[in-house]
């Protein structure tokens, strides 16, 4: 991001965020600072806490058409929450369902019926309506999944097979009770058509955001055109029959194009380096068996999957979504390796 403040293009929008990431800087060192110092056992149940919460919260706008605060839910019915008006809800269940999967295995093993929060958390997702919120939970849940069947000793299959059962009733109730989800799932079917139109409708309209990314990249290879000045700088690079030629843009609507086309070769290496070394380190932890860090690795890893869409990664919430998990992931292991 700073390399590629030496040519941005719209200056003052991408130092100011990149001046703000360095924010992360510190609240790394203070978090890891504060986990070489005390017990952060409780920060997993207390997330726990907050995912069930919100959860239930979205199964009341759900059955109510409001929340605990009086929010409504988004147009279409779309489940939001407590993030009203912003479509955020299923998203951010979906980034940090590897805690919610972890606190979920180990309360089983104290209470036989704590696999029914399960229950609302993926009815949610699903009711959020965000097609790359499920993406990034089938990740999330195939990614956990390997790592569960390698800590855990005995597996109760027939205890398995049931909660199983019961998720799946849930989530054909979700999707049988909203025509906005029915709808999302027959149009994303045309993503495989082979024929553009049906591809693009299935991506609502974000065809020529790629291909304009993709133009980006290629006349700014090096460096990009600055961290968020991908919608300052659209209509200079897209046709003038392009759909979001001088309409808002925000985002390209998937990661890895966001980041090269915003900060070129440099910004796409470093982001691919450091998803390997996330990937490396989570692979020799699991060797080792359970350890408290491994599921906020799997969180950040979802947090920054290069296909992500629905918000920008240099933008306030996703950046958060990503920074949190993977600062407690290495505070976590400084915490365990003293």
């Amino acid at each position: 991001m700073a390399i590629s403040l030496v040519d941005a293009e719209f200056l003052n929008r991408s130092l100011s965020t990149t001046l703000r990431f360095l924010g992360y800087l510190f609240a790394a060192i203070s978090i890891i600072h504060l986990a070489r110092q005390q017990s952060m056992d409780k920060l997993l149940m207390g997330c726990y806490g907050v995912m069930l919460f919100l959860s239930l919260d979205g199964l009341l706008q759900w059955l109510t058409g409001t929340n605990i605060l009086g929010y409504p839910a988004y147009r279409d019915l779309r489940i939001v929450g407590m993030f009203f008006p912003e479509p955020y809800l299923s998203l951010f269940l979906a980034t940090f369902s590897p805690l919610f999967l972890e606190a979920s295995r180990q309360l089983q093993q104290r209470f036989n019926y704590a696999w029914l929060g399960f229950l609302p958390f993926i009815a949610i997702i699903v009711l959020g309506g965000s097609r790359t919120a499920w993406m990034l939970f089938a990740i999330a849940f195939i990614v956990y999944g390997i790592y569960f069947l390698q800590i855990q000793k005995k597996i109760n299959w027939r205890r398995l097979a049931l909660q199983s059962s019961g998720v799946a009733i849930a989530l054909a109730i979700a999707i049988s009770q909203s025509s906005y989800i029915q709808t999302r799932i027959e149009l994303a079917s045309g993503l495989f058509s082979g024929d553009y139109q049906q591809a693009n409708q299935a991506t609502s309209a974000r065809l020529p955001l790629w291909q304009t990314a993709i133009k980006m990249t290629e006349e700014n290879w090096f460096n990009g055109v600055g961290p968020r000045a991908f919608t300052l700088s659209y209509d200079q690079y897209s046709d003038t029959n392009d759909y979001w030629h001088n309409r808002p843009t925000g985002q390209p609507h998937l990661y890895i194009l966001e980041i090269s086309s915003e900060t070129g070769l440099v910004g796409v290496i470093g982001y691919l380096t450091l998803l390997a070394l996330l990937l490396a380190r989570l692979w020799k932890l699991s060797r080792q068996g359970a350890h408290p860090a491994i599921p906020w690795g799997i969180a950040a890893l979802i947090a920054g999957f290069p296909l992500g869409a629905a918000m920008p990664i240099f933008g306030y919430f996703a950046a958060q979504l990503f920074w949190f998990p993977l600062i407690i992931f290495f505070a976590l292991q400084s915490n365990t390796s003293r």
